[in-house]
């Protein structure tokens, strides 16, 4: 799959992660920040990542950069042969939306998606 002469694409890849690390994960920190912005170096310009953290930091404290995870997701049929297609990726702290427990939402749920789609609405709107 390529992409048009000229056409560029921003994929915006979205998990959660628990607020305690999971024993398999690298990254034992007992500190966790509330959004990570998870980077590739073939597929992140500077501007994604660094628009998207302010961005973010505007309605979270932390947010961090590849910390507890790094990566962006990219269709495989793109992955290091189209650099005009840009990834990063969007990770929420689980305990600004739910009970991690129960699964049930938290009361600041509707703030936290709030954020989420200011934020977000943002990027996509400096992307273009």
């Amino acid at each position: 799959m390529a992409l048009p002469e000229g056409i560029h694409c921003l994929t915006i890849d979205a998990h959660s992660y628990p607020s305690k690390p999971l024993p398999y994960e690298p990254d034992q920190r007992a500190h966790r920040p509330e959004i990570c912005i998870g980077t590739d170096d073939f597929h992140t310009l500077r501007w994604p990542a660094e628009g998207a953290v302010e961005l973010f930091r505007a309605h979270f404290d932390p947010v961090e950069v590849n910390r507890p995870h790094s990566g962006a997701l990219v269709p495989e049929a793109c992955f290091q042969r189209d650099p005009r297609v840009y990834s990063i990726m969007v990770e929420v702290n689980r305990s600004l939306h739910m009970d991690e427990l129960t699964g049930a939402r938290v009361p600041a749920f509707d703030n936290t998606a709030n954020d989420l789609r200011a934020a977000l609405a943002l990027l996509i709107d400096i992307a273009q």
